[in-house]
Formats: structure tokens, C-alpha cells, sequence
């Protein structure tokens, strides 16, 4: 739990104090809000791998030493609070999350995730902001291109999110908003060509009928440094640029239903994206990116039910395929795969 007191998170949770502080000086409380959730699951592909990764680590490549197992089980727990109240005429939402995701057999790729948020409603408007900060991620494994022939190395990095969502409502439970997003990337030592800063905005709209609908379209950047050592620059580095432009698009539906006399919720998210990375390296130096494109799907239909009157059960299946091409290179066998994460996740409200 050392992570709370590191310096990016203090900076994260700043303005969260300073909310804090406004309110108990200036509001008008209503009650708060506590929970508390353990989720258990299983993944059939933790590390991202394609099918040519797949086969050299059951072949026993040297190269995946470092990686334990190509699927595994997966854990998180972790607590959402709230507090509402009134401040002159408007009405504040103040949240804090956070969730420990731990694996059973690839350690590595454990982390911790921090949420504060705060939203703002008066009349037919509604801001919702939030910073978002995770210390230490691994999501897979890289080649070193300093050290081509040793061993792929877990590709860690830190990162922190700003977000924005300001909304209007309109007419006949229609609402319409721009969200908007910046975040920044510093990875490990091993790694320093990825560090940067991406950004993603666009519209999103609502529905709040019999059945809840959500879609929006986002643009986002990616803009990578791409050198590793003093005195370089991205166009002169030997090392490969990972930045990219992206078109996304996002869409999300749900439905009250009754389970056995119990309220509950069925839905799925779907997300959709397109993205063109931008490298003018020589093709010798980065032939993973020059010319590349990616499309990834993310398909996650759910149920919840409300078992008691604080205990809810949700289920979840998660299923994403990225196929990556090139006019230059055939990256379907090297970059292309699927993943499946079956999950159940029980929630408790405290107060």
C-alpha cells in the first residue's frame, strides 16, 4: 500500500483535498455512500499474445522465460465511496475508488488503481471529472531492442488520466455530451522510447428509456518520444516510435429486469477501433510500426442481480480481437490476437 504516498499520487489526490476541504467549510451534507467488492476470474490470454507467441512458449522458448503462463486466474477487490450535497443551488458528487488487481501465476502483472472523481450538477447540465492513477502497469512483454537475442522483458509503466464528460440534457431523456480525456505515460527503465502523452475526445449520447442506451465516437492520439538516450531526438533514434492516431467508437445498453423477484440489470458494451500508427522510422529499425493498422473489437455482455437488499452478483464475460497488417510486413502471425475473461463479481453496500 507504499503507493499512496508516492509524489504522482499525492498530485492526483490533490484537488480532491481541496474539494474536501470547500465542503466541509460551505455544503450542506446528505448521506454518504461505501462499498466494497471482490471480483474472482479467469483469463485465457493474460499477457496479449498471438498465436506465434503462443506456440514458441509451449515449445519452450528461451525468449518467454519470464512469463509463468500464457492464461491465468485473476482477483480484484477493492471499495467505492461517495458523498453527495448542496452548494449554493448546485448539487456535488464527490467519489473515490480504488481496486488491487492481483494474478495467481504472473505476478508481475499485479497492480493498484486509484479513482478520485467529482461531479457537478445544476439544472439540465452535468460535469463529471475524475484523475485516474495506476503506479506500476504490465499488461505483457516486449524485445528489448538494445538486446535483441536475450530474453523478452515485462513492459511496465505508470500512468495518469484526466477526464472530463460535460453533459446537456435535452428532451425526452435524450442528453448529449462532449467527453474528453489526456493521459501520460512513463515506462521503466528498460523502455523509456514509449514515455508520452495521448489525448481522446468526442461526442457521446444518451438515453435514458425502458432501455438504456449509450454511443460515442472518440478521436485519440498517442505521441511517443522514440529515443532512449541523451543528445537523440525521435528522428534520429535507433529505437521504434509507437506513436498512433486512433478512431474509436463506443457503444452501451442495458435493461432492468427481475431475477427470481429481484431487481437486476442485462446489458453489453461494445467497443470498436481503428488505429493507423504514425512511425517514420527507416523500415529496418521499426518495421513493427511503419505502415501498421490495427482493429480491435471488445465485447462484453453481463448480468447483475441485487440478491439482497446490499449484496449485488454480477457476471461478465469480456471477449477482444486485434488483428494488426501492414503493406510491408506480415504482422497477423506476430501482433494479432484474442482474449477471453469469464468473471464473477460480488458488491456489498457498507452504508
Amino acid at each position: 500500500m507504499m503507493f499512496f504516498y508516492s509524489p504522482s499520487t499525492r498530485s492526483a489526490l490533490r484537488p480532491l483535498f481541496l474539494l474536501a476541504f470547500a465542503v466541509v467549510c460551505f455544503g450542506a451534507w446528505e448521506d454518504p455512500r461505501l462499498s466494497a467488492f471482490f471480483e474472482g476470474g479467469y483469463n485465457s490470454n493474460s499477457a496479449q499474445l498471438s498465436e506465434c507467441d503462443l506456440t514458441a512458449f509451449e515449445a519452450g522458448d528461451p525468449y518467454w522465460i519470464d512469463l509463468s503462463s500464457t492464461d491465468d486466474a485473476v482477483f480484484r477487490a477493492g471499495f467505492e465511496g461517495e458523498y453527495r450535497l448542496r452548494l449554493s443551488g448546485v448539487r456535488i458528487i464527490g467519489g473515490l475508488g480504488y481496486r488491487f488487481n492481483k494474478y495467481l501465476n504472473n505476478d508481475e502483472m499485479d497492480y493498484h488503481f486509484v479513482r478520485p472523481s467529482m461531479s457537478v450538477l445544476k439544472g439540465s447540465f452535468r460535469g463529471d471529472f475524475a484523475l485516474a492513477h495506476i503506479p506500476k502497469y504490465t499488461p505483457t512483454l516486449y524485445s528489448d531492442d538494445d538486446s535483441p537475442q536475450m530474453p523478452k522483458l515485462w513492459s511496465s509503466y505508470s500512468t495518469t488520466r484526466g477526464e472530463a464528460d460535460l453533459r446537456y440534457e435535452l428532451f425526452g431523456k435524450h442528453s448529449l455530451a462532449l467527453a474528453g480525456q489526456v493521459h501520460r505515460d512513463t515506462y521503466s527503465d528498460d523502455f523509456p522510447e514509449y514515455d508520452g502523452w495521448g489525448y481522446r475526445f468526442g461526442p457521446v449520447w444518451r438515453w435514458s428509456g425502458p432501455v438504456y442506451i449509450k454511443l460515442g465516437y472518440a478521436y485519440r492520439e498517442f505521441s511517443a518520444r522514440g529515443w532512449d538516450s541523451e543528445g537523440e531526438t525521435k528522428a534520429t533514434s535507433d529505437e521504434t516510435d509507437i506513436s498512433f492516431a486512433e478512431d474509436r467508437i463506443d457503444a452501451y445498453l442495458s435493461r432492468r429486469v427481475y431475477i427470481l423477484s429481484r431487481r437486476g440489470l442485462v446489458g453489453a458494451s461494445l467497443a470498436l477501433a481503428r488505429r493507423f500508427y504514425s512511425s517514420e522510422k527507416d523500415f529496418s529499425l521499426d518495421y513493427i510500426h511503419v505502415g501498421r493498422r490495427d482493429l480491435r473489437a471488445d465485447l462484453s455482455p453481463f448480468l447483475s442481480c441485487d440478491v439482497t437488499d446490499k449484496m449485488t452478483i454480477t457476471l461478465r464475460y469480456d471477449y477482444t480481437f486485434r488483428s494488426a497488417d501492414s503493406p510491408y510486413y506480415d504482422l497477423d502471425s506476430v501482433k494479432s490476437w484474442t482474449r477471453s475473461i469469464i468473471s464473477a463479481r460480488m458488491a456489498y453496500s457498507i452504508f
